[in-house]
């Protein structure tokens, strides 16, 4: 005589596929939530200040201290003599911009020119910033670069550089212009 309702035939057959469901399961949820993770925020979203950003995100501050930018590159930029505006797409969430946004921003930051303007848009995994600046620039990738010069895009730098950040950056702006 069977005493346990999991022993009869109908335990048999409702609680076993149960029990053999809940892995499948988890491995599906974990899988959706990406890398085995659960994104609990949305990250930063919107124009941000790098105060903002290092707050949000630490390791991008931690990852500028530890980056020490090719000094002859960082001379360029200091160098240049007409107003560019830097935008800079970068996605909290993206290990691309958490590698390779922070190597601009300490080059920016050590070439200290007052020409230079950034502003810094986050986006969501949709590329939406919430503000139509993305959908504006087309953006596809990030991190972004757009370098604009009296409001005309002259070159931008998509998700990784071709040498390094500040180097790329240098090739498409140049230093002094005749």
């Amino acid at each position: 005589m069977r005493s346990t309702w999991g022993g009869s035939i109908l335990g048999r057959r409702l609680i076993r596929p149960i029990w053999l469901a809940v892995p499948v399961l988890m491995i599906c949820l974990l899988a959706l939530a990406g890398n085995g993770t659960v994104a609990l925020a949305a990250g930063l979203r919107g124009v941000v200040t790098t105060e903002q950003l290092y707050a949000d995100s630490p390791e991008f501050r931690t990852n500028a201290e530890a980056y020490q930018p090719d000094q002859q590159s960082v001379a360029k930029i200091r160098a240049i003599d007409r107003k560019i505006k830097v935008v800079l797409f970068l996605g909290t969430w993206c290990y691309d911009s958490i590698h390779n946004a922070p190597k601009l921003l300490k080059a920016l930051d050590q070439a200290a020119n007052p020409n230079l303007s950034l502003e810094i848009i986050a986006v969501d995994r949709n590329k939406d910033d919430g503000g139509g600046l993305a959908e504006k620039f087309g953006l596809k990738r990030v991190p972004t670069v757009i370098l604009l010069a009296d409001g005309k895009e002259v070159g931008r730098i998509t998700e990784r550089p071709t040498t390094t950040m500040e180097g790329d950056f240098a090739t498409i702006v140049g230093g002094k212009k005749k």
